[in-house]
């Protein structure tokens, strides 16, 4: 028995199409999120004087600064930041 149903051979592509884009977009993202580090770390061997922690912030903030949008904004990071600070703190709770 050979069946084919239009129908769902129709969703089945959508379907497949949906998670193609999707797939792509987390690709994108990967693919950004990477550029981000290595800008981030040449930046930071770039730094040949004696500095504290707002001169790291300040080279950090210089590159992160060029990808900021609608999706990610400054205080995404600044809450990505404290969280961080919280998990090494001791500070961190779940809400």
């Amino acid at each position: 028995m050979n069946y084919y149903d239009p129908k769902l051979a129709k969703k089945i592509t959508k379907t497949g199409q949906k998670v193609l884009r999707e797939l792509q977009v987390i690709v994108e993202k990967m693919e950004k999120f990477n550029i981000i580090k290595s800008e981030i770390r040449d930046q930071l061997d770039k730094i040949n004087y004696r500095g504290d922690l707002a001169d790291i912030g300040n080279e950090v903030g210089i590159i992160i600064a060029k990808y900021f949008d609608e999706d990610n904004t400054v205080k995404d990071f600044i809450d990505g930041l404290k969280h961080g600070i919280s998990l090494t703190d001791g500070t961190h709770y779940e809400k």
